[in-house]
């Protein structure tokens, strides 16, 4: 580089580094470091990049950044050390060796050809090449957190030699190197040319973990074909402060260098993160390209504007009506509608899943419904044998650490939704594993002592997903026996520990034989009538029996999903007087069975999933009263009675369905909430 071109890239980088407060990032890490006692050898500054700027303001140094990072490193190490020096920054004896300047780039120019990354096996395209990539994934597994050398110093082997002492010989690491590459035996001294020997009290460590990427849209039911291949997992390099932010099942925008590491006779490619960040699935999930609602939508709306029910229940009964006709099934596809909705668009503080259970006997409808629903969210992820539920920890295939830990479906189903199926055929230590994580809310990694060296170890990483499962109610071996006039529904297999974690049970058998004869009827015409057109339109259905397309259901869901409802006084007064209420009556007599402790969070979450598909940015009191019917009527089906004398109704008869959604359906909900204020304030007045 002749010494005017550098001039001219010295000139920006200055003027950048000042235009964008990256010289008072510098001041201030020089402030911290002076308060610091101990002696130090190695002065690290972390220069915030955005190369698009860069090259608006000057396409040289823009065009250096990306093409040459090392060059560019050095220029920006040759300021920031010019810096210190003229304002006596740091002591006089400071080195530009002791300066260490760690560039990172904020974004990157979305250029497919170049710098996009999308499958492992375009890796091989930047084999020769030192330049910046982009990369938008899911860490499906991580190692243990090990160190690696981040600056050492090195000294003359000759006392009397000018470079025996003092720091002229700074060895740092930089990105794209191994560790072998950083800490070498055959430096020479610039001042005698004898050998250099490594000061090692003076090496510094930092934290650094290895994890493997895959694409986004391997998770993502938006992309048709992303299960029709095997993805092959990037292995990424992540060290010191970066490795904070590293959970399993995250997605991240990550940016990075290509690092070429030797294992035995194999060249192993990986990437050498230089920044990441942390985005959630709604960010990278299509986005709408409207905030308007789907004409159909909107049709429905209007027409249902009168009742602050109707609407909600009408996209209930129109919904997977592929699947099954519409109005059977109803209360499992409100309740599933619902559960999206406990999905937070981007306050995790907020996260009040709602994890649901069906139970019933058609287990193939109910398999269905639940693959269809899961389409509609952010993320899916189908747990089955083949697969981890937790987690699994092995040896480490990188051998730079103890152990490797491989995600499991209730990590990958981070913003979304796990899917696990029937739960009937679990072993006891799968149904404990997921006991375990929606009791605590944390998935549970166990660490043998065989890979830790000493005592087990446990992994711990919050659940932030839906669990949604089903059950056949008929496969008791033995029969149940009941002592109490009022039974349940059957239960199948699952016991009450495993009931209770669930945040709402569908039992979709409930109600009068007539109806679920009728339901029957219903479901094995409709999929005669399929079967007939799939084979007269060669495998091809054209027609649907909903009006609302999947598309703009999708659509609608996502704008309900975005929004945030603050909870009003009347509807957070009504759900814990119902709460106190109905768990005292149920649990005065200690032979009767008591609602669980997580039921307000549930009635809760439920409140709000009906608001946001009402489209209303308040909860109100009606919100409040379908959501306690909804729960009512769950546990009536499970424990045989209702305080509030309420009937579990799963489906709609056809010759119901003008009441149901109409005005019929008002005036019994208004009924229901007289008997509910009745029954909170006796139950106030039996307290006093």
């Amino acid at each position: 580089m002749e010494i005017e071109e550098k001039l001219k890239l010295v000139e920006a980088v200055v003027e950048y580094m000042d235009t964008t407060s990256n010289l008072e990032r510098v001041k201030l890490q020089c402030i911290h470091y002076n308060k610091i006692e101990k002696e130090m050898f190695l002065y690290t500054f972390k220069i915030l990049v955005n190369p698009s700027d860069v090259c608006e303001k000057d396409a040289s140094l823009g065009n250096c950044i990306l093409s040459t990072p090392a060059v560019a490193t050095s220029l920006f190490q040759e300021v920031v050390f010019q810096v210190v020096q003229l304002l006596s920054l740091l002591h006089e004896d400071v080195t530009l060796s002791q300066i260490c300047v760690i560039l990172r780039l904020t974004s990157l120019p979305r250029i497919t050809q170049l710098y996009e990354v999308e499958h492992a096996n375009q890796l091989s395209v930047f084999f020769n090449k030192t330049v910046f990539v982009h990369l938008t994934g899911i860490i499906v597994g991580v190692t243990a957190t090990s160190k690696y050398t981040q600056g050492t110093r090195y000294a003359c082997y000759d006392e009397e030699c000018e470079g025996h002492s003092g720091y002229h010989f700074i060895r740092v690491h930089m990105p794209g190197a191994s560790e072998a590459q950083t800490i070498r035996s055959d430096f020479k001294c610039t001042f005698c040319w004898k050998p250099l020997r490594e000061v090692k009290t003076c090496r510094t460590l930092a934290d650094r973990v290895i994890a493997e990427v895959v694409p986004d849209t391997v998770f993502r039911h938006g992309n048709s074909n992303s299960f029709k291949f095997l993805e092959q997992a990037i292995p990424i390099y992540i060290r010191g402060d970066l490795t904070r932010c590293v959970e399993i099942g995250g997605c991240y925008d990550i940016i990075g260098l290509i690092q070429k590491t030797q294992q035995d006779e194999k060249v192993v490619m990986a990437i050498e993160v230089n920044n990441m960040k942390k985005v959630g699935m709604m960010d990278m999930s299509p986005a709408v390209k409207s905030a308007v609602l789907p004409d159909v939508i909107y049709k429905l709306y209007q027409d249902r504007k009168h009742s602050p029910w109707s609407f909600v229940l009408s996209l209930a009964f129109f919904f997977g009506g592929d699947i099954s006709p519409c109005g059977t099934y109803l209360k499992l596809k409100l309740s599933l509608l619902v559960s999206l909705m406990s999905l937070p668009p981007t306050n995790k503080s907020s996260f009040r899943p709602l994890h649901v259970l069906a139970i019933g006997q058609d287990t193939f409808i109910l398999n269905q419904l639940m693959t269809y629903t899961q389409h509609f969210s952010n993320r899916a992820c189908v747990y089955s044998s083949i697969n981890n539920l937790a987690g699994k920890v092995s040896k480490d295939k990188y051998a730079s650490s103890q152990y490797f830990i491989d995600g499991g479906c209730l990590l990958f189903g981070k913003d979304g939704v796990c899917y696990l199926g029937d739960v009937c055929r679990f072993r006891k230590s799968i149904c404990e594993q997921i006991r375990t994580a929606l009791s605590n809310g944390k998935v549970t990694i166990d660490i043998a002592s065989k890979y830790t060296g000493g005592l087990p170890q446990k992994v711990e990483q919050k659940l932030e997903c839906l669990v949604w499962a089903y059950t056949d109610s008929i496969t008791n071996k033995k029969p149940q026996h009941f002592d109490d006039i009022f039974t349940g529904c059957e239960m199948g297999n699952m016991a009450k520990p495993m009931l209770d974690v669930f945040s709402l049970l569908q039992f979709v058998d409930s109600g009068d034989s007539s109806t679920r004869e009728e339901v029957a009827l219903r479901c094995a015409d409709q999929q005669l009538t399929s079967s007939l057109e799939l084979d007269t339109d060669h495998g091809q259905l054209e027609s649907s029996a909903s009006p609302i397309s999947d598309h703009d259901m999708a659509q609608f869901l996502r704008l309900a999903q975005a929004s945030q409802p603050t909870t009003s006084r009347e509807a957070d007064s009504l759900i814990h007087r119902y709460y106190v209420a109905s768990r005292k009556v149920r649990s005065s007599n200690s032979d009767e069975p008591s609602i669980p402790v997580t039921a307000l969070q549930t009635i809760c979450s439920l409140a709000i999933g009906h608001t946001k598909l009402s489209l209303r940015s308040v909860v109100t009191e009606e919100d409040a009263l379908m959501a306690i019917k909804l729960y009512e009527e769950s546990i009536t089906a499970r424990f045989g009675y209702s305080v509030l004398s309420v009937q579990p109704s799963p489906h709609l008869p056809v010759s119901q369905t003008s009441d149901f959604l109409g005005y019929e359906n008002d005036r019994q909900m208004k009924q229901f909430y007289t008997t509910l204020v009745r029954f909170c304030t006796a139950q106030s007045y039996m307290e006093e």
